[in-house]
């Protein structure tokens, strides 16, 4: 693992009561399906995939990128790299499983 994610990792519980509650908020402030929830979900799921944890972030990946395709458009930046990360995250399954 690369010395930054290593760090992130050791100190992922924080992160992740931070990025979770970021997410509480902005979901109760703007709605289930606004694009800063969409930030929120892709955030949490990068930041679970570095602790391993790729279930969970599975289904982070798939919501934030539900909200950025409805919301952003197929071909908006952002929809994109989060298409992207959640391809990565599914390939390296893929190759944990096999």
């Amino acid at each position: 693992m690369a010395p930054e994610a290593n760090r992130i990792s050791t100190m992922g519980s924080g992160f992740s009561g931070l990025f979770g509650h970021a997410l509480e908020i902005r979901e109760r402030l703007l709605g289930q399906d606004h694009p800063q929830v969409a930030r929120s979900l892709n955030n949490l799921a990068l930041l679970y995939e570095v602790q391993r944890r790729y279930t969970e972030a599975e289904s982070l990946y798939q919501r934030a990128l539900m909200i950025r395709e409805q919301t952003l458009g197929q071909d908006n930046p952002k929809t994109i790299a989060t298409r992207q990360a959640y391809a990565a995250l599914q390939e390296a399954l893929r190759r944990t499983t096999t």
